[in-house]
């Protein structure tokens, strides 16, 4: 799975050369993680900024929660 970017999809992060995609189609925003090559690695829909923030810091650094 790669991602694209449209009105309902954002960058909204980049960490380590990762990037993190906000999809805003659905009710509560998920958070899709992906690393340099384009491919999905993970995703959250923690509510607030700091917790998705650490949330997708965390699959990127590939550490359990």
């Amino acid at each position: 799975m790669t991602y694209t970017i449209d009105l309902f999809h954002q960058i909204v992060y980049r960490y380590k050369d990762h990037v993190v995609v906000a999809d805003f189609t659905d009710l509560w925003p998920q958070y899709n993680v992906f690393n340099p090559a384009r491919q999905w690695i993970g995703c959250t829909n923690a509510s607030n900024e700091l917790s998705w923030k650490s949330a997708c810091r965390a699959i990127i650094e590939n550490k359990p929660l």
